[in-house]
This record gives structure tokens, sequence and C-alpha cells, in this order.
């Protein structure tokens, strides 16, 4: 710029600012520069490198967001100075679009929000917008802090992404939501029979749908598997309800997973006490067991144990009355009071014997629906209870939407779900585990001190499992931690992510072949072919979808290398695990085999021999092809003189190819 006319040498603007015209008379003229900005927005003042992830257009323009990163331009635009985050929460990256949403790669134009053409958008222009809202960074679909809230007409998925509402009847929502409900209760059902198979498929699902909360991005494949056994670990975005105006904070769905389970062992717990009081009250009453409940439920209230007492003592009843019939005659009246008084006093004691008989039935079938419905919600309640605890540093205007995280520091509101998450975890890590332990060793002391055969009935709960049962419980019970841990604090350090899933799954999988837990060894080798299927999701994942900010890319050359050596690691660890159990799945039964030879004589009798003739010509024939496609190839690339430099050579080459034509 130049403060007066006439004079023939400029002075020089301050560092990292410009003037935008040949007229500048003032230091106050002197512009940020691309690639720099200044907080204010002022011309004249002093201008900072742009930050990481943001492009500064200069002028007196904000900061913008690039792809994969957000940031609060609102605040910018007020003169304060706002965060650069990068969206690498649950692979969000693709959500934060930023300033690249608005590329026309054709002209080289930029159309920002609130501007009607692109001829005023180039990069190096002084009319650059600097009004931009936040969703304007956002992909669509998307709006909030990190894009991580569905805009208006948009509802969350099982998968956790945000799909336009399509508009459909209501009604087909009504009949969605009774079919999802009807699954997820016959999910329950069959859990709760506590069978080995599906005690190892529930853990599973678990741990494999924690995949989708990691950072790193998934081939899409893999993300819709892992995504669609969101359902084991309730998952409410099964259905679109913010379609039909029935959207829950995801607060709201934290608090109610985290206080689950604690919730229904209490209520688990008040019924045994409620019915426990009620049937003592009517037995004070003069009424019979039997005859306590109504008939349809007299099946689930009475137990086997129960009965069968029961029929014991009908029968020695029966026995007694018809011994008393046969000497009644010679009996005298006072020896008849006697007796009535003793047979009351027995039927008292009889009742008594039943009550306590089913009151120990009873404390065993909540105790077992106890434990179950602790291995069913460890996994989604120490998750939401976790995430609770999470708090972000600042607070804008859109603090009310779905963010990650979700509530501001230390308010009222963080205090409360601090203390939520708090409580469930002590729950889930001291409190409920040993109240259990102390039932299990209270009722096996109780038991054995009157009656061994109840022993025996409840231990049946553990015998699937072998004396290893505590050590392979304990690596199940770190393995699920484990893969919680990893997915709520380590959202920053996807590289890192990656590699706990794979130590925690290779562990499991060793740990499985060492204990072999379950007296079946059927469910020792599924056990070990579901952890090499999880070690090979998530190599294959990282091997192909891995991006700068996780760790270093693998180029598409390198693609193929790589996944032919993670499928063979995957395939020998798998086949050593399998061959090292006693059962071996590629042991095939004898008349299989049979089988298959008389079917493999059978094809080659009928087989023509000039057609297998054919075939071996063709294999030959493709062989050749190759071979001399990959000579074809070397000679090209390799020793072709022209690309050698090797000019007199090619001058001879020439001069015989003339020849040979002449």
């Amino acid at each position: 710029f130049n403060r007066a006319e006439g004079r023939t040498s400029c002075s020089s603007c301050p560092v990292r600012t410009k003037t935008m015209s040949l007229t500048a008379v003032n230091a106050s003229d002197c512009q940020c520069a691309v690639g720099s900005f200044n907080v204010e927005g002022c011309t004249g003042q002093r201008c900072f490198p742009c930050p990481l992830g943001m492009f500064c257009g200069g002028g007196r323009n904000p900061p913008l967001s690039r792809a994969g990163f957000w940031t609060d331009n609102k605040l910018w635009i007020n003169g304060t100075e706002a965060d650069v985050t990068e969206c690498n929460y649950r692979a969000l990256r693709d959500n934060c679009a930023g300033l690249e949403r608005f590329e026309d790669s054709d002209l080289g134009y930029r159309t920002l929000p609130g501007l009607v053409t692109g001829e005023d958008c180039r990069l190096a222009s002084s009319n650059y917008s600097h009004v931009l809202i936040d969703d304007s960074q956002c992909k669509e679909g998307y709006q909030g802090r990190f894009c991580t809230a569905c805009a208006d007409g948009a509802a969350r998925s099982f998968d956790e992404s945000c799909e336009k509402c399509t508009g459909e009847h209501p009604a087909l929502f009504f009949f969605a939501l009774v079919f999802v409900f009807t699954v997820f209760a016959q999910l329950v059902k069959v859990f709760i029979e506590r069978r080995a198979e599906h005690f190892l498929v529930l853990e599973w699902g678990q741990c494999f749908n924690m995949l989708t909360y990691f950072t790193w991005p998934m081939p899409a494949v893999t993300k819709f598997f892992a995504s669609s056994l969101s359902l084991l670990n309730f998952n409410f975005n099964f259905l679109p309800w913010a379609c039909y105006g029935l959207q829950v904070s995801s607060v709201a769905q934290r608090c109610l997973l985290a206080s689950l389970p604690p919730f229904l062992a209490g209520i688990l717990f008040s019924s045994f006490e409620l019915q426990r009081r009620w049937v003592l009250h009517k037995l004070q009453q003069g009424l019979e067991l039997d005859s306590i409940w109504p008939p349809p439920w007299q099946g689930i209230m009475n137990s086997s144990a129960f009965r069968e007492v029961n029929a014991a003592a009908y029968k020695q009843e029966v026995e007694q009355k018809e011994t008393e019939g046969a000497g009644r005659g010679d009996k005298s009246e006072k020896e008849d009071a006697e007796k009535e008084a003793t047979t009351e006093s027995s039927e008292r004691r009889g009742v008594n014997s039943h009550f306590l008989t089913w009151k120990n039935s009873l404390c065993e079938y909540h105790l077992r629906l106890g434990l179950v419905l602790y291995d069913m919600l460890l996994v989604v309640a120490l998750t939401n209870s976790l995430q609770l605890v999470k708090c972000r540093k600042f607070a804008d205007e859109q603090s009310d939407l779905e963010a990650i995280p979700d509530v501001v520091c230390w308010t009222p509101q963080h205090i409360g779900l601090l203390a939520v998450g708090s409580l469930t975890g002590m729950c889930h890590a001291l409190l409920f585990p040993s109240f259990i332990m102390h039932s299990l060793g209270y009722s096996f002391l109780k038991a054995e001190l009157q009656d061994p055969h109840f022993v025996m009935g409840f231990s049946e709960f553990y015998l699937i499992y072998e004396s290893k049962y505590w050590w392979w419980y304990f690596t199940v019970l770190v393995r699920r931690i484990g893969f919680v841990f990893a997915a709520v604090f380590l959202t920053s350090y996807g590289y890192l992510q990656i590699t706990v899933a794979f130590l925690i799954t290779a562990t499991s999988m060793f740990s499985a072949t060492y204990f072999r837990p379950y007296k079946d060894n059927r469910y020792n080798i599924l056990e070990s072919f579901l952890h090499t299927v999880t070690a090979l999701c998530v190599l294959m994942s990282a091997a192909t979808s891995m991006q700068m900010t996780t760790a270093r890319a693998v180029d598409h050359s390198q693609q193929g290398p790589v996944l032919l050596v993670v499928a063979s690691l995957s395939s020998v660890a798998f086949i050593v695990i399998s061959f090292s159990h006693n059962i071996r799945p590629f042991v095939l039964h004898r008349d299989f085999h049979l089988q298959y030879h008389r079917l493999k004589g059978l094809i080659v009798k009928r087989l023509h021999p000039r057609f297998i003739a054919a075939i071996t010509i063709m294999v030959r024939w493709a062989a050749a092809l190759q071979q001399r496609a990959l000579a074809s190839s070397l000679f090209k690339y390799h020793e072709f003189p022209f690309e050698t430099g090797n000019d007199a050579f090619a001058q001879n080459a020439t001069k015989k190819t003339a020849d040979v034509r002449r």
C-alpha cells in the first residue's frame, strides 16, 4: 500500500496479509491472505495460520471446515475462536462433508449457502462468502455437533446412519413395530433357556456389534452384518421413530439401558418376595398349595420338585388311611381323638415342608433368571453407562441436538448422568455379582445340609462347563469389557482400537482351545470358529478401509496380497484349533466318503472320453495363453529397446524391418 500519491515505493503489509486492490493507501486495507484468518474478521488485524482441517479463504472470512472435520462456524463469525474437532467417532468422517460438498469439479467453483450464482465464489475472490451455517458442513440428512444428529425429514437407522423418511403409511410402521417386538420376545425366550449354543451366539453377537462403535470405517458388507446384530444390544433404531414423531433423545435411551439391569433385578427379587408372602398368607388361611394359583399358572408356579414331594406325601397319606381303616374297629374314641390331633399336626408339618420346598425351587428359578438377565445386559448397560460419563467442554445453541459427547461438562444434567453411570457400573462390577455369588453359596450350603439331591438339581445349570469354568468365565468377562472399553474410551485412536480388538479376539480364540470349557466339544469348535470370523473381519477391514486418521492407508496394489495373507493365516489358525480338539469337523462320517466316491465314479463313467479330452485341451491352452501374456508384459515393460534409450539398436531394428518389407 502507499499512503501518499506520487511515491514510487510501497509499504509492505504485515505477515500473512495482502491488499485486494492496487489503490490501497492504508495498513487497514491489508486483509488476510489465503491460508490465514483473524478471529475478529476485520481488516488491519493480525492474521493467524489456518488450523488443521480448515480452509481459510482470506479476507474477512472465517475458517471453513474441510471434509472429515467439524467446527462451530457461528463462533468464528461472532469473533470467538472455536475448536476444530475431527469427525472420527463411529466412522463419521463421511458425515462431515465439509467444504468439499459444494465442489463443482467441472467449473472449479464452490457455491456456498446464501449465494445465488457460482461466478462470485472463486477461491481467490474478495467476495468469498462469510455466511455459513453449521448444517452446511454436514452430509445430506445430518446436522448438529459433529454431524451426528439426523436432520429434519430423516430418521436413525439400525446401522446408526440417517436415512430419509419415505412417507409410508403409519399402519406399516405399526405392523413393523409388532414384528420387531415379537422377534425380540422370541429371542429373550430362547436365551432364557440358557443353552450353550444360545449363550455363545449372544455373547459373540454383542461383542461383534461393538465393532460398529469403532473409529475405523468398515466395508459395507461387514458394517451391515455387524449392524444387523444390534438387536442383541437392545438397539431402538430398528424402526424410523422420527418419521412418525416418536423420536427419543440418545441421553434418555442411554439412561434407560444403563439402569435396566438393576431395575430388572430389583423387580425380579421383589416379585419373589411378594410371591413368598402371598403363598405363606394363603397357607395360614388353610388353603392347599395346589389350590392357591389358578390352573393355568400351576405348571409355572409349582416346580417339579414340589410335585414329587406332594405325590410322595399323598401316597403316604393314602397308605396310612388304609392301615387305619383295617384296625379302626378295635380303637376307642379317645385313641381316635389323639390320632386326629396327630394327623392334624403331621399335615401342618407337611404343609410347611411343601412350602419350604416350593420356596427353594422358586429361589432357584429367580436366581437362574437373574444370572441370565445379567449376562444378556452386561455389554448393553456397560456401554451406555460409560458413555454417560463423557462430556464436552463447551456449549452452543445446538446443545439440545444429539451429539458425541451428549452433555456439557459439570452441569446438573451431567452430574445426574454421572451418578447413574457410576452406580450402574458399580452394580455390574461389585454389587450384583457379589449378591449372586452369595446367594449361590448360601443355597448350596443350605441344600447340602438339608437335601443332597437338591445340589444335583441346582448344579444342572453349570453342567455345560468343566472344572475350568471359572477361568473361562473370567476370560469371557475380560473380552466383553475389553470391547466396551475400546469402543468408548479409544474413539480418537482408531489404530489402537483395531489392535485391542484383534488381541482380545486372538487371546479368546486360543483360550477357548486351551480351556475347552464345554463338555460337548462341538461348542468349543463353534467358539473357535466365531472368534476366527471376528479376527478375519477386523483384519480385512483394517487392510481395506484404513484412512490417514487411523493408520497408513493400504494401496490398491497391496490389497490383494494383504487379504491373501490374512485369509491364509486365519484359515491355518482355524484348522490348527479345530484339529487340536477331540472332535474334528474335517473328519467326515464314513458313509459320506462312500457316497462321495460312488458319485465320483458314476460321473466319470457317464462322461464321454472326448468331452474329458476337450476340457483337458482347453485348460492347457488357457495355461499357455497366460504364460505368453506374462512373457509379453515383461518384454514390454523391461526389455523393450526404445524405452531403455538404446538408439543404435532401435535404428538397426528399423532398418531390418524395412529390408524385410522390400
